[in-house]
């Protein structure tokens, strides 16, 4: 239907967010097809994922993720990663990385959820503002300086 619309020589292309629950090989192969890029949700290993990540009855949805994500590998749909960097994984990138490469995500990305907790309030005494920054930086730290992680 776009690339009926579409002005002559128009490139389409498209992109999804999904937790990837629900993905099963029709939609893998209409994302193929259609060539969609499309974004998983995954929050780490099962450990941590499930941690957050659950359905309505509070199961976690580990499993079902990756079993999206063998649906798409199987029709050769580009995906990439996105993992919420949040009070539970903020200090675990190693273990991250270390999932990362053994299930050989060649694109992840990484934003914050800053959230206000006992915590994090305690780490500073200046007001929220200060917080912020300075679990923000703390999760820019501990993602970002993966210098030393390989070995």
């Amino acid at each position: 239907m776009q690339a009926k619309h579409a002005p002559p020589h128009t490139v389409i292309s498209n992109a999804l967010q999904t937790n990837g629950t629900l993905l099963n090989e029709r939609w893998a192969a209409f994302f193929k097809r259609y060539r969609f890029l499309i974004g998983i949700s995954l929050d780490g290993p099962a450990r941590l994922h499930d941690h957050r990540r659950v359905d309505a009855r509070g199961g976690g949805s580990f499993d079902r993720v990756m079993t999206g994500i063998s649906h798409l590998r199987r029709h050769g749909v580009d995906f990439n990663i996105l993992t919420v960097i949040h009070q539970d994984n903020v200090g675990k990138a190693r273990e991250l990385f270390r999932f990362y490469e053994q299930e050989k995500f060649g694109f992840v990305q990484f934003i914050s959820f800053v959230e206000k907790t006992p915590t994090s309030t305690r780490m500073c005494k200046s007001g929220m503002n200060r917080c912020l920054f300075v679990v923000r930086k703390t999760n820019v730290c501990a993602i970002m300086d993966i210098n030393g992680l390989r070995g």
